[in-house]
């Protein structure tokens, strides 16, 4: 079980620490790659701290309101954790039948729209 350990990244030159403002990602959750683990804020920046690789999320070595320092623990990741099962089976789309109008009522619907009859104006009814 490879597990690793994520730091607090660097925010900025003078930035030394950041308070940890949201865990979109539960310990026992699986991330891909990429995905926000942590949200850190400073006063003059927000920080996604994401996921370097796929794997189970195991703990957040913090809570939310905690000050954590650059360089220090913020989370741990199984590396080796299989992915959950995704759906091989996706729900069908919704089928849709259309039924086109008939020539009477496609003609009744533009005459009341437009007020012309294709006989009354010389060049149609979206002519300029």
């Amino acid at each position: 079980m490879p597990i690793k350990t994520i730091d607090v990244p660097t925010m900025g030159d003078s930035i030394t620490e950041g308070t940890i403002v949201d865990m979109p990602v539960a310990p026992g959750d699986y991330v891909q790659p990429d995905d926000v683990v942590v949200v850190l804020e400073t006063d003059k920046v927000s920080v996604d701290v994401r996921a370097p690789e796929g794997g189970a999320l195991i703990e957040v070595l913090g809570e939310i309101d905690d000050v954590v320092e650059v360089g220090s623990n913020l989370y741990r990741i199984d590396t080796d954790a299989d992915a959950p099962e995704s759906a091989s089976d996706p729900m069908p789309e919704k089928e849709e039948t259309l039924t086109p109008m008939t020539g009477t009522s496609q003609k009744n619907s533009l005459r009341s729209y437009t007020g012309f009859t294709d006989s009354s104006h010389p060049s149609g009814p979206f002519s300029s």
